[in-house]
């Protein structure tokens, strides 16, 4: 597909493509950090620097990122719900998303997907917003609306972000990240308790780890994360999650009600390598 640059701001140092990929951020050969998001699946294709990728760049069912919705797993078919292999519409591709608990935004995407009738999510109306921000940092924001008018659905979304792994990776950064305790363990699911949430407020979570030159940081108020990969000389995936591969209210799945929302997020910031890796919080 041919690159074609139909909006500018120096500003927002951001660049947008014809078609079915939207760039934010900064352009793929211009310094710091950009991503490309392709309206099918709502996926982020790359992320990362001019030099250099934070998340693996996408080929075929493999890299980048993408929302799982509104289940995660292999609960029902298909594998991590319909929302990756369905058609979403961009909202507005020229809108700084402002957020006070994320800090100041870059250029944004907002996307939207309405499942069709008859479909295991119909009447769940799906918005997410991707932004690059403070120059650093991949957000995206999920939003699920029952609009059904009928039913009260069990909803317990995730996201499924590939960081890649390099010739320049310790096997002993892969290893402090994805350690099955069994052999042939397909992946490690792991809630993370929080004070918040005892308190009855929303929690979040921080996680700091280094694969090669890449001090990944990623945050979320989803707070059952799995890690996985079929490939850890590639990829290691670190997703957080409602629920993990379930749709059960004991393990996490929320009760949506007809007419209300819920909104989950994930950050992802990347910076130079630091000595160490270790919880942040």
């Amino acid at each position: 597909m041919a690159v074609h640059s139909i909006q500018s701001n120096k500003w927002y140092n951001s660049r947008y493509i014809m078609g079915e990929l939207i760039r934010i951020g900064a352009g793929e050969d211009a310094p710091g950090v950009g991503a490309t998001v392709d309206t099918t699946g709502a996926i982020v294709t790359k992320f990362g620097f001019s030099d250099h990728e934070v998340l693996l760049n996408r080929d075929g069912n493999r890299g980048g990122m993408h929302a799982c919705s509104h289940w995660f797993g292999a609960v029902r078919e298909p594998q991590h719900g319909l929302a990756r292999v369905s058609e979403w519409s961009p909202v507005n591709s020229r809108v700084p998303i402002m957020n006070a608990r994320a800090g100041r935004s870059e250029m944004g995407v907002i996307l939207e997907w309405m499942p069709d009738i008859g479909s295991a999510s119909e009447g769940l109306r799906h918005t997410l917003e991707y932004a690059i921000m403070n120059r650093r940092a991949l957000r995206a924001e999920l939003c699920i609306k029952n609009e059904d008018g009928k039913r009260v659905e069990r909803i317990a979304p995730g996201f499924h972000p590939y960081f890649k792994v390099d010739g320049e990776t310790n096997p002993n950064q892969v290893m402090a990240l994805y350690k099955p305790s069994e052999p042939g363990e397909a992946f490690i699911a792991t809630k993370i308790n929080s004070e918040a949430e005892l308190r009855g407020e929303r929690p979040t979570f921080k996680e700091k780890f280094i694969l090669g030159k890449n001090t990944n940081y990623v945050e979320s108020d989803l707070m059952t994360t799995v890690t996985w990969s079929d490939d850890p000389s590639r990829f290691i995936c670190f997703e957080p999650t409602q629920a993990g591969p379930s749709l059960e209210v004991e393990d996490g799945a929320i009760l949506l009600p007809r007419g209300e929302e819920r909104r989950f997020f994930v950050s992802i910031r990347t910076a130079a390598q630091e000595t160490g890796a270790r919880r942040l919080s």
